[in-house]
């Protein structure tokens, strides 16, 4: 009899997948908190520096972790006798979170007086 050998799924592949998941809904949850703070806050996020920092550094550890697991799928994706469903699963999810991400960043660059989110930018 032949037997199948039944490749598993690459384990960066799949931390990856789990990554980029934790990392959308990160930011789900900061779009969340920072439109409750500013229509909470009179005058906005930006008048408070304590609140404004905290956000931009919750919004930079989502970009680094969006980068991380972009770079775990792309190991994941070019591992040798490994599915690679997971891992590619992971490159579109971590790719379309950064680019959301640093969307965001670029139109808080040029847009500032409109929402002030980082205002040591």
């Amino acid at each position: 009899m032949e037997e199948k050998i039944v490749a598993k799924h690459s384990i960066f592949g799949i931390l990856s997948f789990i990554l980029s998941l934790i990392d959308i809904f990160g930011l789900f949850i900061l779009f969340v908190v920072m439109a409750a703070l500013e229509f909470s806050i009179e005058g906005g996020i930006g008048v408070n520096p304590q609140i404004s920092n905290a956000i931009s550094l919750f919004y930079f550890s989502i970009i680094i972790l969006a980068l991380a697991s972009l770079v775990f799928a792309f190991f994941g994706v070019t591992q040798k006798d490994k599915r690679k469903f997971y891992g590619a699963f992971g490159i579109a999810l971590s790719a379309v979170t950064l680019f959301a991400a640093l969307f965001i960043l670029v139109e808080e660059l040029f847009l500032k007086e409109k929402f002030m989110l980082f205002i040591s930018l």
